[in-house]
C-alpha cells in the first residue's frame, strides 16, 4: 500500500515538473507571439492606407500665424 502512495507522489512530482516546463514555454511564446504583432503592426500595408485614408480637417488659413 505504502509503495502505490510512493509512485503517486512521484508521478505527481512528474506531472509539475512537466507543468512547470510548459508555463515557462507559454511565457516564451506570449513574448514571440507580441513581437510578430508589433512587427505586422508598422509593416501591414492595410495598416498604413487605413491612416491615409483618413478624413483631414481643413485647416483655416485665417488663424494660422505665420
Amino acid at each position: 500500500m505504502v509503495s502505490i502512495v510512493e509512485e503517486l507522489k512521484g508521478k505527481l512530482a512528474e506531472l509539475d515538473a512537466r507543468l512547470e516546463e510548459i508555463e515557462v514555454e507559454a511565457l516564451a511564446l506570449e513574448s514571440q507571439k507580441a513581437a510578430f504583432v508589433t512587427v505586422i503592426k508598422v509593416f501591414d500595408p492595410a495598416r498604413h492606407l487605413r491612416l491615409l485614408s483618413r478624413p483631414r480637417g481643413r485647416i483655416d488659413l485665417h488663424l494660422v500665424a505665420v
